[in-house]
């Protein structure tokens, strides 16, 4: 759901100009949050992730958002998640250099930390659950791709390397669309998670650092050169539609 819901407020914007046309509800402004950091949406709840972990927040009523669950991460106080992902009573957030952490929700008021994914040296950022397996980005050391049959603790089937700089990806169809850096929009197919390949790439001009699709549109958050749109009805052959400035 929050790929969908991102990629239709982007486009929003991006056709609002200075005005956004959103309207504002409730607001839950956390004490222990320095900075939040990404959100992903699954049914009435919004798990926030950020400086201070991951909050877990009831939004049935918009108006009157209330935190029900939190998970802190041990180590130092600025231990951080970047972006995550929610599926199927787990969390996935990624760290960066303290790496990719799995997280059971199912005690809500309070998560638990069942494993850590990745090895010193690597970085993991923006990850996505589709057809059983975790996509996870790890910058220069491309896309993971992690079996969830335990989703407590995924197993590796495939390192797909041959990328820029890994930041986001979405998965649909048995395609990944990752947002990598100088190397703009990577299409790679993954319908055989044990065998990723890639199929296209897209330059977007600026560096792509995160990416949403709606339909066959792929929105692209590219730096200095704002929102770069494709069309992706054939991931082989991506199309620019438009760059809107921001």
């Amino acid at each position: 759901m929050r790929l969908v819901s991102l990629a239709a407020l982007v486009l929003l914007a991006a056709a609002a100009g200075a005005d956004d046309m959103l309207e504002d509800r409730g607001i839950f402004q956390p004490t222990f949050f320095a900075e939040l950091q990404d959100v992903d949406v699954d049914a009435d709840r919004a798990y926030v992730w950020g400086v201070g972990g991951l909050a877990i927040i009831q939004i049935l009523d918009p108006d009157d958002p209330v935190m029900i669950g939190r998970y802190e991460p041990p180590g130092h106080p600025y231990v951080r998640f970047y972006r995550g992902a929610v599926a199927n009573g787990y969390g996935y957030g990624g760290a960066r250099e303290d790496l990719l952490m799995v997280i059971d929700l199912s005690p809500i008021g309070s998560p638990i930390r069942t494993a850590v994914v990745g090895e010193p040296g690597m970085s993991y950022e923006g990850c996505a659950v589709a057809d059983g397996h975790l996509f996870a980005c790890r910058h220069a050391d491309g896309l993971q791709i992690l079996s969830l049959a335990d989703p407590a603790a995924p197993v590796e089937v495939a390192a797909f390397t041959g990328l820029s700089n890994a930041w986001d990806v979405v998965v649909q169809g048995g395609v990944a669309y990752v947002a990598d850096g100088a190397g703009g929009l990577s299409i790679v197919v993954v319908s055989d998670p044990t065998s990723p390949a890639l199929l296209a790439n897209a330059p977007t001009e600026g560096a792509a650092a995160d990416v949403a699709l709606s339909g066959d549109v792929a929105v692209v958050a590219a730096g200095s050169a704002g929102l770069v749109r494709f069309d992706v009805s054939d991931p082989a052959t991506p199309v620019p539609l438009a760059r809107d400035e921001t």
